[in-house]
Parts: C-alpha cells; structure tokens; sequence
C-alpha cells in the first residue's frame, strides 16, 4: 500500500491502518495445516473451500479485486513462525484467517499481532488466545474451550447429578486444554474430580484406562 497524496486520514485503530490506492489489490492470507495430521488437513480443505467461494462471490472489497495467499503451517510451531513471517512481508496482506491447529496458534497470533495484523482463527478453541492482555489484534469464530467445558460440567453436576467424575483425554493441546478446564469447572461447582487419565494417540489401551478410573468409584 502507498501512503495517502491528497485526502487528510487520521488513523484511529488500535491496530494501525493500511492506505492503498484506487484498484490496488487486497490480500487476505490463510495459515492452515494442509498437511500434518488426517484430521487437520480435512478440516483445512472445508476451510479454504469456504473462503475461495466467499471471495468468488464478493470479489471485490470497496473496489479492491481480493486475493488469496495460502500457507501451510504442516501443524508445527516452527513452520508456523516461518509462514507468518512470510505473511508479514507481503505490503498488500490485510489480515490473515487461520490457524486451524492449536499447535500453531500461538506463534502466529503472537508474530502477526506484533506486526498489527488482524488474525481470525475459525477454529482455535484455547481460552487465553482471546483473553485481555494477550494478542489484540487475534478473533475467532468458535466458542473457546472455558465455554465448552463449562456447559459440560454444569450439565454434568447440575442435570445428571454427579458429584464424582473421572476424566479421560488425548494427548494433545486441544484435549489437554479442554480436559483442564472442565475439571476447573467441575470443583467449582462443587463436584470432585477423583481420576484424570491421559490417553496415548497412538494404540491405546483404553480398557486398562477405563478400569483404572473405574477403581476410584466415579
């Protein structure tokens, strides 16, 4: 974008304000897991397929033809980190959507907020990502994990009535962060948490998990 010639503009953002002149592009750039795990890459697809047909049928923003970039962040932090400096480099990128995997998200969010990008993740659920006083410039389209995880323990204490729970979960960021936060819930309704087991991604044995927590009478 080049700096305004005639028309006095104050920016106001917090964020900053990016000028470009009549017909000039505008770049929206995706960070996405186009490869990494199955589950990812599914989901990467149905997101760009979204996005391609939202640009097909707008085309333009207040006369500016739009322009896709993509990136492939192949769910890894470094990878991520190296695809958002890209991004950055790019005078014509508006904002970015993305990412997908909570690997990820907060390499990103951290590099592009830094650099006052505006960063929409149509699916990152960690809690903090949106919390005040961490990345500014970072919004999504999803509940965040407190807010899921709260609906299941009031639902759990409150509508069936347990008072003692065993929780099982992955592995993983997503399952870790979420496993947390309704177990925070949980005791704070007053319920107990009297097992919580991690299970392997890989061949687990979910029997001898499901018995373990059996043992402590949920």
């Amino acid at each position: 974008p080049l700096p305004p010639t005639s028309i006095p503009f104050t920016c106001t953002d917090l964020l900053g304000c990016a000028v470009f002149r009549p017909g000039e592009p505008i770049t929206i750039t995706t960070i996405l897991s186009f490869s990494g795990p199955s589950y990812y890459v599914s989901m990467s697809n149905d997101i760009l397929s979204g996005i391609e047909s939202a640009v097909d049928e707008y085309k333009t923003i207040g006369g500016h033809p739009i322009q896709i970039e993509k990136f492939d962040d192949k769910c890894n932090k470094n990878e991520a980190d190296y695809v958002a400096g890209k991004a950055v480099s790019n005078q014509y990128v508006v904002g970015v959507i993305g990412t997908n995997c909570g690997t990820t998200a907060d390499a990103v969010a951290s590099s592009l907020t830094k650099a006052n990008y505006v960063v929409i993740s149509p699916a990152n659920t960690t809690s903090y990502l949106t919390q005040p006083g961490y990345y500014d410039g970072f919004f999504r389209v999803v509940p965040p994990d407190s807010t899921e995880a709260k609906g299941m323990a009031i639902f759990a204490y409150r509508t069936m009535g347990f008072r003692y729970i065993g929780v099982a979960y992955q592995r993983a960021d997503l399952s870790t962060t979420l496993a947390k936060a309704f177990e925070d819930e949980f005791l704070s309704l007053g319920g107990k948490i009297v097992a919580s087991e991690k299970v392997p991604s890989v061949k687990p044995d979910v029997k001898a998990i499901l018995y373990k927590i059996s043992d402590q009478s949920p």
